[in-house]
């Protein structure tokens, strides 16, 4: 609600766990202008499973400005989930891991200014959906997804490692 925390985990994602304690809603949200110094740090992300749903349930949901960083975190085995619905904010995910989700995207990205670097993306549904936004994925693996890989516009895309992903429609992949 606007303030600029960091939530730190003094051990890491290794040892530390968050784990929802309602299914249906989001662990995170991001609502009112929190800026860069606004962190998640140093989590793993799991424990969610709404089965199948006609609207996933999002983790972090970001909308009104929002720009948090969320670094260091391993987001994993979690159904029925997208991973961050993201509206016209600018969050920067740095170094995080998502690997065996499923029920949307990972990144539902529906404006704003969004980074993903240093990211890994491996056996989820899909990877990110950009609508009405500039996505920069940067040094990142998206890998093994049943679906798509990229689907939409996603304005940088560098250095990235994109195979074995379902869909060949996968646009915004190319080398480099």
């Amino acid at each position: 609600l606007g303030k600029q925390l960091v939530v730190k985990s003094e051990s890491g994602p290794a040892v530390t766990t968050l784990m929802p304690a309602d299914m249906h809603a989001p662990l995170f949200t991001f609502v009112n202008f929190e800026t860069g110094n606004a962190r998640l740090d140093g989590f793993t992300i799991t424990g969610y499973d709404v089965g199948a749903v006609t609207e996933p349930v999002v983790i972090f949901n970001m909308n009104k400005l929002a720009s948090p960083v969320i670094q260091n975190c391993i987001v994993r085995d979690n159904h029925g989930i997208t991973v961050a619905r993201i509206m016209d904010d600018g969050p920067r995910f740095v170094r995080c891991v998502f690997y065996n989700n499923s029920g949307g995207p990972v990144m539902q990205v529906l404006g704003g200014v969004v980074s993903f670097l240093n990211c890994t993306i491996d056996r989820c549904e899909n990877g990110i959906y950009a609508y009405n936004a500039d996505v920069e994925v940067r040094n990142s693996s998206i890998t093994n997804c049943t679906g798509y890989a990229v689907r939409g516009y996603v304005g940088l895309f560098d250095y990235n490692n994109v195979w074995n992903n379902g869909l060949p429609s996968d646009s915004g992949a190319r080398s480099g």
